[in-house]
């Protein structure tokens, strides 16, 4: 079980949408794993703690 039980909305471009399904696609992954991913990337990158 991957914990992942949450649901959201965004509004985003279709670019933005094609590209988080692109690399879902290409890492085959599913796209909650893609953003936790992104998101911790965002915050090394930004100097703070990894998430989860």
């Amino acid at each position: 079980m991957t914990g992942r039980n949450r649901q959201i909305n965004i509004k985003a471009t279709e670019e933005t949408i094609t590209e988080l399904y692109r690399i879902a696609d290409d890492m085959g992954m599913p796209l909650g794993a893609v953003l936790e991913q992104a998101l911790a990337a965002l915050a090394a990158q930004r100097g703070k703690q990894d998430i989860g």
